[in-house]
């Protein structure tokens, strides 16, 4: 049960209701089948407006939603999700608030900590500090973090990165 009402939390949801665990379970396949990042996913769809769900042009515009949008099924998840937002008449503000709550903009991801390492390395504590900052409140908008893409798709040299915590 807390597991379902996580999953709800992140979808602006509250109520638990028959067939959750579908919907759910169906935006999880699609993100897995198009490699569409978890955290973002949830916390991108808190940024479009209801209206615009379907909309490629605005989809296109948040990167991992761009990812997940071109699975099959989406246009039909989509549907069943905002039925489901009215079947418990959540408002299009209380969805957007429950979920901006739930979903971080900022995760500790391994190429931000080695970018913050390799300054450290250097005696540069700027970005160790930044961080600090950021993960305190990962919620929040931080315009630095912003402006160095901290929330953006993560750059390609950091799909190779190898980390090992052994000594």
């Amino acid at each position: 049960m807390i597991f379902r009402r996580t999953y709800l939390s992140k979808l602006g949801l509250e109520e638990v209701q028959n067939g959750d665990g579908e919907l759910v379970k169906e935006l999880l396949e699609m993100m897995q089948q198009t490699m569409a990042d978890f955290t973002c996913t949830f916390r991108q769809l808190a940024e479009i407006d209801n209206n615009e769900l379907l909309n490629r042009d605005v989809l296109e515009t948040k990167w991992s939603l761009a990812k997940v949008s071109n699975a099959k099924g989406w246009e039909k998840w989509i549907e069943k999700y905002l039925q489901r937002l009215q079947d418990e008449n959540v408002s299009e503000e209380d969805r957007r608030r429950r979920m901006l709550k739930a979903n971080p903009l900022y995760v500790p991801r391994n190429w931000l900590l080695q970018d913050a390492i390799a300054d450290a390395e250097n005696n540069d504590f700027h970005k160790v500090r930044l961080l600090f900052d950021v993960f305190r409140k990962p919620y929040e908008m931080n315009e630095e973090a912003e402006n160095l893409g901290y929330s953006s798709q993560p750059p390609s040299w950091s799909y190779s990165l190898k980390l090992s915590c052994s000594s």
